[in-house]
C-alpha cells in the first residue's frame, strides 16, 4: 500500500513480543508458555497491521471522495 514502515515494524513487533512472552510466560506456565509465544507474537504484529490497514483505507476512501 506504499508503505514499507509498517510492515517492518510488525515484524519488529512480533520479534519483541516473541522474546518477552518466552522469557516471562515459562515461569508461570511452564512449556506451555513457551509454545504460546509464537501465536502471541502473531496476535500482537496482526494488530499493528490491522489498524494501519484501517488507516491507509479511510485515507484511501476521503482522498477518492475529494476526487468525486
Amino acid at each position: 500500500m506504499g508503505s514499507g514502515l509498517i510492515p517492518m515494524l510488525s515484524s519488529l513487533q512480533e520479534l519483541l513480543f516473541r522474546v518477552l512472552v518466552a522469557l516471562t510466560l515459562p515461569t508461570y506456565l511452564g512449556y506451555m508458555g513457551i509454545c504460546l509465544a509464537s501465536p502471541i507474537a502473531w496476535v500482537a504484529a496482526s494488530a499493528l497491521l490491522f489498524f494501519a490497514y484501517r488507516l491507509q483505507m479511510k485515507r484511501l476512501t476521503q482522498l477518492l471522495q475529494v476526487k468525486q
